[in-house]
């Protein structure tokens, strides 16, 4: 199976909802697709290739942020339930509020995962497309570009991967 159509496949399965957040690897292809290029055409190739960066880079980042926000709610409702168990609360009476805070914390472990293979799918069409455009035009795009996108909040995920952790780490106390 070719890649523009594995790519799809996988948008549409992980979560369709934000297909339009992902890199438009097909128009880029369909720009490839008529080399020779003309400096206007490369230019064009440039211009789509920067501002799909960008896309992916802003929608990754506010992702992250509301993810940090709904998290550090969900770590005060876990610090008010081990203050109430410190304080001698019967362990049942809290029975439904650490229900409630273990679903949720599943519910954003699994969000997390979601944006982690958002970040990886863009990286790997970003990839792809930089070869196919380095083979077709005989370039050398690909070395550089990647170097800029592996210095990008959504190449390193940093945060992301702190709040996997912090999940599991409050995942394995609650439990």
């Amino acid at each position: 199976m070719k890649f523009g159509k594995e790519f799809r496949m996988r948008i549409e399965e992980i979560l369709p909802a934000w297909r339009d957040h992902y890199l438009c690897y097909k128009t880029l292809k369909k720009i490839l697709k008529r080399f020779p290029f003309t400096v206007d055409q490369e230019n064009r190739f440039l211009v789509i290739l920067n501002q799909e960066l960008i896309k992916i880079n802003d929608f990754y980042v506010d992702e992250e942020e509301e993810f940090i926000i709904r998290f550090q709610d969900l770590k005060e409702r876990t610090d008010r339930v081990k203050e109430m168990i410190r304080n001698g609360t019967f362990r049942s009476e809290l029975r439904g509020e650490i229900m409630g805070i273990l679903t949720d914390f599943f519910t954003i472990q699994g969000e997390l995962v979601v944006l982690k293979n958002y970040c990886f799918l863009n990286y790997l069409g970003l990839t792809k497309i930089l070869k196919k455009h380095d083979k077709i035009t005989g370039g050398s795009l690909r070395i550089p570009f990647i170097h800029l996108v592996r210095r990008q909040p959504y190449f390193t995920a940093e945060p992301l991967t702190l709040l996997l952790q912090d999940c599991q780490a409050n995942l394995e106390f609650l439990l």
